[in-house]
């Protein structure tokens, strides 16, 4: 099958149009809130203090947070 016919349903969730709605209500909700900015904050905050902890921690080698690479090749 190369193409889906008309009127067929291509996956299970594909073209559904309640779930096309509550995922523009998610990005919608996560881009007004600045989601991804708190997160990011939430992460230097969580990075120093482990920073902290991981100079009195010998065991400790390296402290990274998630997505801290893309910041800094942007």
């Amino acid at each position: 099958m190369d193409a889906i016919h008309p009127g067929g349903l291509g996956s299970t969730f594909g073209g559904n149009p309640v779930s096309c709605a509550a995922a523009l209500g998610a990005l919608s909700e996560v881009e007004s809130r600045d989601l991804v900015g708190r997160a990011a904050d939430i992460g230097e905050i969580f990075k120093a203090r482990l920073e902290d902890l991981g100079e009195q921690v010998p065991a400790v080698g390296d402290v990274r947070i998630i997505g801290e690479w893309l910041r800094s090749s942007s």
